[in-house]
């Protein structure tokens, strides 16, 4: 008997899939493309009309959900409650949503595998038990998001939507297996609604991506830098998989302003700006505004003052109360940010609206290329904390930095991972003060406490958590919290992203002003 009801069930799965399928062929010829232009960048339409031939909505969420057919719920209306990573208020769109995403519902034509669980022990997308240590742990392991689309590909970057926090954005190099006539870069759109952690999108490009930005003003932009050294944008209510500055052959953002090398970095700052920056190993500095993409506003060559020889930009990060100008007749405004090199060295580069150079540079440096920079989050709340900034290198250490104006950097601290090999990426909590996450080359997801106020079950300030193939030659490539520090994810070499809860005990940890007091006498100390 439950044999035959599994068969109907299936048949019945089956059937609501090809009714999906027909829907959505049918919405997607009668969709039109959006243009590329400053009103579909800032998220605005000139229609109001939300049916299914318009693609119109402001909303990152609902932009994805309209291309399933499914109506918006009341929390996508007035935007995601505080900490309601993967829960939504209407109850009917929430189970219209689980029939859409869930278990086998779509082939994987749409970017959607089916669950299954592995035999090997490991945890598959939709196994949601804890693989952490659970005894005092503060973290616990959530679930692993694999699909086909990002197999074997390097993730590169993750980033939480801004907006929305039930939306994960991955960037993807090339297959290291490489499988014939596969895009060189890829796009994941995740949706962890409901737990499950779908690939909602799969966003593709002609070259490897290596640095993705979502900015805040406009919520259904996707930005990103290629190793070929293009800026390519996305804009997520657009049908088509392609970059939308890749549509018109008018369009020359598509053109390297980079001379053809690497973006290390895509960024925008902390305050709300249609301004962001690119940079790449050549030492070119690029920014950009979003009202006019086709062309960077400023072109700058970054140097260091001591030998005069270009930067081979490897990484940068804004302090957190930066704010951008596009005003190139305004020299009144300054504006600072972190800059490490290929060379090893710290730098901190100040510029205006219309140029940028090195004001200073640290006394010390990494004996290996610096790998990722992380600018302290809580710089609007403690001054001090503005000028703090983490760096990770492939000379297995993470450093501890302070800027004092236009004096050297000075190295507070240095945290050894010689047991790991070389990091790959740093990210600071934005909600702990005393928090930061690193991944390394041995795959491992560490978690340091600088207050020693959270110990590990050896004594020490740093957890360790093996991710999803960590013992199988994997490097973790890249981290990153939530905007409120409830979740870390982590991404490795293989294209399997792994998510992570945070347990109460982060609630014994100190705050903003007890880590700027830390910090100064840290500096006291080596000054």
């Amino acid at each position: 008997m439950d044999h035959r009801l599994e068969i109907q069930e299936r048949r019945r799965r089956l059937q609501r899939q090809k009714e999906t399928l027909k829907d959505l062929q049918s919405f997607q010829s009668t969709t039109s493309h959006p243009s590329f232009h400053p009103n579909t960048l800032s998220g605005s339409s000139g229609s109001s009309n939300r049916n299914r031939n318009s693609f119109s909505s402001s909303s990152f969420s609902r932009a994805l959900k309209a291309e399933l057919n499914v109506p918006p719920s009341s929390s996508e209306c007035h935007g995601t409650r505080p900490g309601s990573l993967l829960e939504h208020s209407d109850t009917a769109n929430r189970s219209q949503l689980r029939d859409l995403l869930g278990d086998n519902n779509f082939s994987s034509k749409l970017g959607l595998i089916p669950v299954q669980q592995e035999d090997n022990g490991k945890p598959s997308s939709g196994d949601l038990s804890s693989h952490g240590r659970s005894d005092g742990s503060p973290l616990q392991f959530q679930l692993a998001l694999r699909d086909e689309a990002t197999e074997n590909r390097p993730n590169t970057a993750i980033k939480f939507h801004t907006k929305f926090n039930e939306i994960l954005i991955t960037s993807h190099d090339r297959r290291s297996d490489h499988k014939l006539f596969a895009d060189p870069g890829v796009i994941a759109v995740w949706n962890l609604d409901e737990g499950r952690g779908a690939l909602q999108r799969a966003l593709t490009a002609n070259a490897a991506i290596s640095a993705i930005e979502l900015p805040s003003i406009s919520p259904t932009l996707i930005i990103a830098g290629t190793t070929s050294g293009s800026i390519l944008f996305w804009d997520t209510r657009v049908k088509t998989a392609l970059p939308i500055n890749a549509l018109d052959s008018s369009t020359t953002a598509v053109t390297s302003f980079h001379d053809k090398q690497k973006v290390t970095a895509v960024k925008t700052t902390a305050v709300s700006s249609p301004f962001f920056v690119s940079t790449s190993n050549g030492g070119h500095m690029c920014k950009w505004t979003l009202s006019k993409p086709e062309v960077p506003i400023t072109k700058d060559t970054l140097r260091d003052n001591s030998t005069s020889a270009e930067l081979n930009i490897s990484s940068f990060d804004f302090p957190r109360t930066t704010k951008l100008s596009g005003d190139v007749n305004n020299t009144a405004r300054m504006t600072s940010l972190f800059v490490g090199s290929e060379s090893g060295g710290i730098y901190r580069a100040d510029g205006g609206a219309s140029s940028w150079s090195i004001e200073s540079a640290s006394k010390e440096s990494h004996e290996a290329a610096v790998t990722a920079m992380s600018a302290h989050p809580f710089g609007r709340r403690v001054a001090f904390l503005d000028d703090v900034v983490l760096s990770a290198s492939e000379d297995w250490t993470i450093k501890l930095w302070y800027f004092h104006k236009s004096q050297p950097a000075v190295c507070m601290d240095t945290f050894d991972m010689v047991q790991n090999g070389r990091v790959n990426d740093i990210a600071w909590s934005s909600q702990h003060p005393t928090m930061f996450c690193s991944g390394d080359e041995a795959g491992f997801l560490s978690l340091f406490d600088v207050s020693n106020h959270l110990s590990s079950t050896d004594g020490r300030n740093c957890w360790q958590f093996q991710t999803p193939e960590s013992k199988e030659n994997v490097q973790l490539t890249s981290v990153q919290w939530d905007y409120i520090s409830r979740h870390v994810c982590a991404g490795n070499s293989k294209g399997t992203v792994s998510l992570w809860q945070c347990t109460p005990a982060f609630a014994s940890l100190p705050d903003a002003e007890w880590m700027g007091r830390y910090l100064k006498s840290k500096r006291s100390e080596r000054i």
